[in-house]
């Protein structure tokens, strides 16, 4: 069973998420049209309700596993969405260097929470709280979120993917994404 919590600080990043979504969606409908990008226009439109859904899903979750799943997800859709410009190498470039960053992040994550469930023999992130024995997966955590966040120095994915996205994609990676990831 997916198991779902909403807190605090959820609620205040599913609504900036609903913020940063829903202007990206109408600024997105105007700047990358079906007249202009035919081919890529409604695809598109696909993957930012399927990363939109997937961060809903990875601020709601509160099982370790279905946040994985969740979170690679919205990795997947976020590399579509900064390669909607394939023709040009460097966009290509971008969204590889991208995706290669995103997957080792998610490998820390992946040890992070396969250690913890082995710890604690469960995948819900509640059997953290109160542990203080737990405390050496941080370094997992760290590498995996900061990898997501961007933070110095591994920010390496973070300025060839902001340049060569769709300025809308830009907006929800910088606006969300990387917020998420800290």
């Amino acid at each position: 069973a997916i198991h779902l919590r909403l807190s605090s600080v959820s609620a205040l990043f599913l609504a900036l998420l609903c913020l940063v979504s829903g202007a990206g969606a109408v600024y997105g409908r105007g700047y990358w049209t079906d007249r202009a990008h035919p081919r890529s226009a409604w695809l598109s439109r696909v993957w930012w309700s399927t990363l939109v859904l997937c961060l809903e899903l990875v601020l709601l979750t509160a099982n370790g596993l279905h946040f994985l799943i969740a979170w690679e997800l919205f990795t997947v859709s976020a590399y579509f969405l900064v390669t909607l410009d394939r023709q040009r190498s460097e966009v290509r470039e971008a969204g590889w260097l991208y995706l290669a960053s995103s997957h080792v992040a998610a490998l820390c994550l992946f040890a992070f929470f396969t250690l913890l469930a082995a710890r604690t023999g469960s995948w819900e992130l509640s059997s953290m709280r109160d542990r203080s024995d737990l405390a050496p997966l941080f370094w997992f955590a760290l590498a995996g979120f900061g990898l997501k966040a961007g933070l110095f120095p591994l920010h390496i994915w973070l300025p060839s993917a902001h340049a060569n996205a769709p300025s809308h994609v830009s907006a929800i990676l910088s606006g969300v994404t990387i917020k998420i990831g800290i």
